[in-house]
């Protein structure tokens, strides 16, 4: 809905069949003994990232302790931009392997983690993260090399020696898959050739504005699958300004 195009997603064999038939292409992937995607996925996963454009590693992935790897193994094997969220973010708990990939590639990624996920990246409790959002984000930045969307009230966006304070968003954003949307919009915006930073700030101004129309019409009962239908108004109205 924010204009990707050809989508594939990688998902373990075991649960395959949750998933319709549709504009997605749904790949299965031969899963861990927990039925996690795990180290068994790893040559699969890569032969798939070949002819890619972007990729958005992290929404639904799961806690099994063999993602440490695999996510390190992607990582270090991909050279073009991604969106790393959620548990994507939280299988990185070494970072001294992270600063090693050269720079330039680091430029092209978008971390988008919540306090919680951005404390356990940092060694940080969340009272600190909250109280410093722009100090926090922007020390991410120096110290990862990437482009940093620090999720919450408000979104700090930092990267390209810059930092973004979103405007839009409200608090009927506050649940679930929301911030999953959001990768999707920030990936799908990589997928078209934008600079990742100015990627990571339009794409979280965009899904805020997305928010913010709906939140007359929802309230409170607004769910992360109701920006969907809502995401092609936005950026039409918002291109039309240009």
């Amino acid at each position: 809905r924010s204009g990707a195009g050809v989508v594939t997603l990688a998902v373990p064999t075991g649960i395959k069949e949750q998933f319709s038939p549709g504009e997605v292409i749904v790949v299965p992937v031969q899963e861990s003994e927990t039925g996690c995607l795990g180290l068994v996925s790893t040559d699969h996963i890569l032969e798939l990232c070949k002819g890619k454009t972007a990729l958005v590693i992290g929404p639904g992935l799961g806690r099994d302790p063999e993602l440490q790897q695999l996510i390190k193994t992607i990582l270090q094997n991909w050279q073009g931009p991604l969106v790393l969220d959620a548990d994507g973010l939280n299988s990185i708990t070494d970072l001294s392997w992270l600063t090693k990939i050269p720079t330039a590639i680091r430029r092209k990624w978008v971390f988008t983690p919540h306090p919680g996920e951005m404390a356990r990246l940092l060694n940080k409790n969340i009272d600190e993260i909250n109280k410093n959002r722009m100090e926090v984000a922007w020390s991410a930045h120096r110290q990862l090399g990437v482009n940093v969307v620090l999720k919450g009230a408000p979104t700090i966006t930092a990267g390209d020696n810059q930092i973004y304070i979103n405007s839009t968003g409200n608090p009927s954003m506050s649940t679930a898959g929301m911030g999953d949307v959001l990768s999707g919009v920030i990936g799908a915006l990589l997928c078209q050739g934008m600079n990742p930073f100015l990627a990571a700030v339009a794409g979280v101004y965009i899904h805020g504005k997305a928010g913010d129309y709906l939140n007359s019409e929802k309230g409170r009962g607004m769910i992360a699958s109701d920006l969907l239908s809502v995401l092609p108004v936005i950026f039409s109205a918002e291109i039309s300004k240009v």
